[in-house]
């Protein structure tokens, strides 16, 4: 008879209990289950709420806000200037000068907004020169413009009564007339008297001046 040889079963080395376990360690056994990154809401700040793992606001946030209020104070020049018009035009007006302190002032303050000042400084730097303006040269001017003003009124005043002649014919009343002081004027015949012609070469005398006119009437004789 044949000889029977005894038959084992195989066992592979990975099917143990213990090279089972190094396998699951190891990692080369069941998958791994991935981390749950969408949690619950992480509160960020008052009344603010964020999903965890979401990025809080850094450094680059702030920086583009600063860019933001960086390029509005590149454009206050442009205010200044319109301020600045504004108030010279209202000047023109006025001409009381308090309004040319004003827009000097602004002038002022549109060089500090190019020079890069911020905006709290431009506004001080105007506000102390219109401040000095108003105090210190506006009365200047006042006085200069009323002492100029005196002067004209009593320059017109030496030309009352002052005698000349016809040096162009009148005509419908109006002519030309020399004083005794040189001045050639535009002349008028006064209505208090006789209408004529004064004829060239006869006398006259200033009774009054209406602007670039002088009003006159002839000489006695």
């Amino acid at each position: 008879m044949p000889r029977l040889e005894p038959v084992t079963s195989a066992v592979r080395p990975d099917s143990e209990p213990g090279a089972r376990d190094a396998e699951a360690g190891s990692g080369t056994g069941a998958p791994s289950v991935p981390h749950d990154t969408t949690g619950p809401p992480v509160r960020d700040g008052p009344g603010r709420e964020a999903r965890a793992g979401s990025r809080a606001p850094g450094p680059d946030t702030a920086s583009a806000d600063y860019a933001g209020d960086v390029d509005l104070i590149q454009y206050a020049w442009i205010a200044w200037l319109v301020v600045a018009l504004v108030c010279f035009i209202i000047e023109m007006v006025t001409l009381e000068f308090t309004f040319l302190m004003i827009g000097m002032s602004s002038v002022v303050g549109l060089v500090s907004s190019i020079t890069g000042l911020p905006w709290w400084a431009q506004i001080l730097i105007a506000a102390a020169s219109a401040l000095l303006l108003l105090l210190l040269v506006r009365p200047k001017l006042l006085q200069r413009l009323h002492e100029s003003g005196e002067v004209n009124k009593q320059g017109i005043e030496a030309l009352l009564g002052m005698p000349g002649e016809v040096t162009r014919s009148f005509e419908r009343g109006a002519g030309e007339v020399t004083l005794a002081n040189g001045d050639t004027w535009t002349a008028r015949l006064s209505p208090t008297v006789q209408p004529r012609d004064p004829d060239v070469g006869e006398r006259i005398v200033v009774t009054a001046i209406d602007g670039a006119t002088a009003i006159v009437v002839p000489a006695q004789r």
